[in-house]
């Protein structure tokens, strides 16, 4: 009566089955969020203002910080005269409640939309560390991912070179400073 049962049958091939099934269901998921590598992907609220409050040129601003709109984080600079000098908003996959990896391609085709015919809109960098620059009347603006979190920079009154340099400066510090934290 056993070897008549087809649930006891012995199947060629049925081990190597079991094994393929085994690796695709660990090794997607593994796959699927690879880019997730930021110290900071998970956090719902980080203060931005005291993580980046040695910030190059930054030196005479005062810094305010900024809270909601799906961010974890933000802060501004101001000048003297109380006129924003520099922005900075960090998001992370825990507060915008979702995977950013097509933020850059949702922020690109928004900007090209909505800028006008004037504005170039400029991307660099591979999956995962892809900056997104563009600058508007209202200023040099970036955009970066960098494995989990997404930077963006709004900078009304510096040139291009230095939103640049700032952007890499607070992209390490970030990282610096939460790998020093844990």
């Amino acid at each position: 009566m056993d070897e008549e049962n087809r649930w006891r049958k012995r199947r060629n091939g049925s081990g190597l089955l079991l094994l393929l099934f085994l690796i695709a269901a660990l090794g997607y998921p593994l796959w699927h969020w690879r880019h997730l590598g930021h110290p900071l992907a998970s956090a719902t609220h980080v203060d931005l203002c005291s993580r980046l409050a040695n910030l190059p040129g930054t030196g005479t601003w005062r810094a305010l910080p900024l809270d909601g709109g799906g961010y974890a984080g933000g802060c501004q600079w101001q000048g003297a005269d109380g006129k924003l000098q520099l922005q900075v908003l960090l998001a992370t996959t825990r507060s915008a409640g979702m995977d950013l990896s097509n933020g850059i391609q949702q922020w690109r085709d928004e900007v090209r939309a909505t800028a006008g015919p004037g504005v170039v809109v400029k991307e660099s960098g591979d999956e995962g560390q892809r900056v997104l620059a563009w600058r508007t009347p209202r200023g040099g603006n970036r955009l970066a991912e960098d494995e989990g979190v997404q930077v963006q920079v709004l900078a009304p009154t510096l040139d291009d070179a230095t939103v640049d340099a700032s952007l890499v400066w607070i992209k390490s510090a970030l990282r610096r400073d939460s790998a020093s934290a844990q």
